[in-house]
């Protein structure tokens, strides 16, 4: 009896809506971070008590803060009783951390409430009805590991379709800003709700903390007030760190930061600082004169249109635009911000003038995932080859941790081996995704597929994260696998999105797709091409599609034809250029060849639309100053 087994595998969740429920960074990395901490408290049990965890490779919790929302292990017959009474204990945690977040703001938020029923009944069922759990066991006694990983798989996913739904609890207030299908905290009469939230906001130890327009529920104020050392509680070691929640905004900014740091002239580096003490000392920010003082500058201060009295004075003094008691202070504010103000914006100026570019207002997401992992990790016949596979997702998920140390300096939000979510500068974003694809594809042995948005600061962060998504979806089902989708999100909500498989062959050779829009925009960099190309080429690009019989057809010469004629057009001295140049640039004439002819990518039916959003792109990458993608 001592020797038999069950395989049992078990599921937390939600997921995916849990994590994207955001609308700063912070709330972004606490979701996944709590999510993980969860998932590991589920598992905990199991690793005391020496159970087989076959995955994940549990280890790496300790150096990454990331968990895969399930696991797999192997669990004594004569006991499993016992760990799933245990297993059904796995919340205890979030409910000992939502008490605390309670506790420390029930008499605050208790002041600006008619009675305490008005929120706290409202929190007691929104935290006590969140987390769900699933999970299926098989005997293992006497039978092939590798039928039995299988079945435990196909029943876990039959299980979930039979999900179990508490009653509903809620009442007729509205609904939480941040996530928008939870009700929010506070009286139920609109009026009321929004007068209490405002007095929370106006109160010193919120106003940093709730954002002008947010009312939020339970579980969206618990992710705003959790802090590291919540998530730490009860490890031996702090695995998760303290962060500064950078904002959108200070992502956007940070490439700028640093072509400040290397290309500009240290009399005028000086007269920007100096000039950003003064005006942070009228906003109360104490800026210090010290190393890396470019880092610690607020990133506002490098925008010269957000400049103006009126924006610097509702960012740093927002309750002074609460209420219209107060209106003839936020003027006074203004004008005493106002000549500090223009003063630096006069040396920002300067400085864009010196290194003739100005920063820009989009940063980058990125969603990864390994394609038809979940299949190769149950093709096996043995529990060692799902432990090795569990080994390498291991491993590489300590590789993704590393991209915030790479030339992109980006950020990740999960890193779970075989899927990732993290944020970033635009400037090198592309070839570090090519990277860490090239990583996985060697050290996994399976291809990936990634979405990316490129969106400016001032949009949404919880749309960006549902169209990352949605566009890593694309680059699954609708190209194929081994394949990514960009989608570039305007400030004016507009929408240019094309996708591409990784690896294009070329004149009868496989080149990256990320080494051919590189080589292109280098192009318009250097100034050897000009951008009217783009838009004279995306003009003719009807001509070169025919439709009949509600069939489109590609004519590839024509195309080849007005490429060529369009790039010597707007390419200065190419006849004077060495034939081998020529050759080379004319390579990238047949790369864009391949990309818009649909025999050869069978990317989508309508491939103009595709290659038309390609060309947009490599336009806006031009415009926006990023010198190498």
């Amino acid at each position: 009896m001592s020797d038999s087994f069950y395989l049992l595998k078990v599921s937390i969740g939600p997921v995916q809506e849990f994590i994207k429920e955001a609308r700063k960074i912070k709330d972004l990395w606490v979701g996944s971070s709590l999510l993980s901490r969860v998932t590991y408290e589920a598992l905990r049990p199991f690793i005391n008590n020496k159970c087989e965890v076959i995955f994940p490779i549990h280890d790496s919790f300790n150096k990454t803060g990331s968990l895969p929302n399930h696991f797999l292990v192997k669990v004594p017959s004569n006991k499993f009783n016992d760990f799933i009474t245990e297993l059904q204990k796995f919340d205890s945690f979030w409910k000992n951390i939502a008490q605390d977040v309670y506790n420390q703001i029930q008499s605050d938020f208790n002041k600006f409430c008619n009675t305490s029923a008005q929120w706290d009944t409202q929190w007691n069922s929104q935290v006590n009805d969140f987390w769900e759990y699933y999970w299926v066991a098989v005997p293992l006694d006497n039978a092939d590991y590798g039928s039995v990983a299988k079945r435990v798989q196909r029943l876990l996913d039959e299980r979930k379709l039979t999900r179990t739904f508490n009653q509903w609890q809620g009442s007729n207030a509205e609904k939480c800003t941040q996530c928008g299908h939870r009700e929010v905290l506070g009286p139920e009469k609109q009026s009321e709700n929004r007068e209490f939230w405002n007095k929370i906001k106006q109160d010193n130890k919120y106003k940093y903390i709730f954002k002008k327009g947010d009312r939020l529920c339970a579980i969206c104020t618990i992710k705003r007030l959790l802090t590291a050392d919540n998530l730490n509680n009860g490890l031996q070691s702090q695995v998760f760190k303290e962060v500064q929640y950078e904002s959108t905004r200070d992502i956007a900014v940070r490439p700028f930061v640093e072509l400040i740091k290397v290309k500009s002239a240290p009399s005028l580096k000086d007269d920007f600082i100096n000039k950003c003490i003064k005006l942070g000392s009228k906003l109360n920010i104490e800026i210090k004169k010290e190393n890396e003082v470019l880092d610690k500058i607020p990133s506002i201060f490098f925008y010269k249109d957000e400049l103006n009295p009126k924006n610097l004075a509702q960012e740093y003094f927002p309750d002074l635009y609460l209420d219209k008691k107060t209106i003839d202070q936020a003027r006074q504010k203004e004008s005493e911000i106002k000549p500090e103000a223009d003063a630096l914006k006069t040396t920002l100026i300067k400085i864009e003038d010196e290194l003739k570019t100005e920063p820009t207002k989009y940063y980058a997401l990125v969603a990864m995932d390994g394609d038809n992992i979940g299949k190769w990790l149950y093709e096996l016949e043995t529990q060692a080859d799902q432990t090795e596979k569990s080994k390498k997702l291991s491993e590489m998920a300590k590789i993704m941790t590393k991209i915030n140390n790479s030339r992109w300096q980006g950020q990740y939000i999960y890193a779970g081996g075989d899927d990732l979510l993290a944020f970033g500068p635009v400037e090198q974003m592309l070839k570090t995704c090519a990277q860490i694809r090239r990583i996985f594809l060697k050290k996994v042995g399976k291809t990936a597929s990634i979405g990316i948005v490129i969106t400016h600061y001032t949009n949404p962060l919880r749309k960006d994260l549902e169209l990352v998504r949605e566009n890593l979806e694309k680059a699954k089902e609708e190209y194929g696998r081994d394949a990514l989708v960009i989608a570039i999100h305007l400030s004016s909500e507009s929408i240019i999105e094309f996708g591409s498989k990784w690896d294009i062959s070329v004149n009868g050779t496989q080149k990256s797709f990320d080494t051919i829009i590189r080589e292109f925009l280098s192009l318009f960099n250097l100034e050897k091409l000009k951008i009217g190309f783009i838009f004279d080429l995306i003009k003719e690009l009807r001509a070169c599609y025919w439709v009949d019989n509600h069939r489109k057809y590609f004519l590839k010469e024509i195309f080849e034809l007005e490429a060529l004629r369009l790039y010597k057009r707007h390419r200065p001295g190419f006849n004077q250029l060495p034939q081998s140049e020529k050759d080379k640039e004319l390579n990238i004439i047949n790369s864009l060849t391949i990309l818009a002819d649909p025999n050869t990518t069978n990317y989508l039916e309508d491939n103009e639309k595709n290659i038309i959003n390609f060309l947009r792109t490599v336009a806006f990458l031009y415009r926006e100053n990023i010198k190498e993608f």
